[in-house]
């Protein structure tokens, strides 16, 4: 029976974990944008994808973690998590906007994996991982004590199915690059045009703007 019940448990929490991240373009589009803006290799990437995940569902778990043992009305009252949406989202609409600014100034950013993974990083710290957070206030989760296979399940899945993601895009940009490349060689303007098109920050910029709005008025 036990087996069963883990077995049940794993499935539907990774269920929940890829239906989230899918769900939230902000979870994929926004790394593999600021790669082919920066330039970073698919290491570099993935690794920002990994830390961003892991910050993601740890600052909601320090957030739910509390309200289970010492009483579920303290989120409810303060009403933190739709406060951290608003955060999250007007956060990636301000570095959207940056990103556009710089673009249209023609100023290049830094590469530094650090320089530039560190906002987003914030920005997945404010922003709340809600399935998470639901199935361990969950009476079920907090009675059967499966706190923490289900942390440990939904953790992994997130953080495999943003990397998945993120590297199927990064996958697909580079063979469409490939294909325009031998289509469009003879007319000797592409080399020209994927450079300008790699330089500037418009790309990251508009995703990025995009993915906040879609937080604020989609709630997605």
């Amino acid at each position: 029976m036990a087996l069963i019940d883990i077995t049940t448990t794993f499935y539907i929490v990774v269920g929940i974990a890829v239906l989230h991240t899918l769900a939230g373009p902000d979870h994929y589009l926004t790394f593999w944008s600021l790669a082919k803006s920066h330039k970073w290799s698919t290491r570099r990437t993935l690794l920002l994808a990994t830390i961003c995940g892991l910050g993601h569902v740890t600052a909601s778990l320090l957030m739910a973690l509390p309200a289970i043992y010492f009483g579920k009305k303290i989120m409810v009252a303060l009403d933190i998590q739709d406060l951290r949406v608003e955060l999250a989202a007007w956060a990636l609409i301000f570095i959207g906007l940056f990103y556009i600014y710089r673009a249209f100034k023609q100023k290049a950013l830094p590469n530094s994996l650090f320089l530039v993974g560190s906002p987003l990083f914030i920005v997945f710290i404010l922003g709340p991982c809600e399935p998470i957070i639901a199935l361990l206030m969950a009476e079920e989760a907090i009675k059967t004590s499966k706190v923490v296979s289900l942390i440990i399940f939904y953790t992994v899945s997130t953080i495999i199915t943003m990397v998945c993601c993120v590297l199927s895009l990064i996958i697909i940009d580079r063979n469409m690059i490939n294909f325009n490349t031998s289509l469009f060689a003879s007319a000797g303007r592409l080399k020209n045009v994927i450079s300008v098109h790699h330089a500037s920050h418009l790309l990251p910029g508009v995703v990025i703007c995009g993915c906040g709005l879609a937080m604020l008025l989609l709630g997605v």
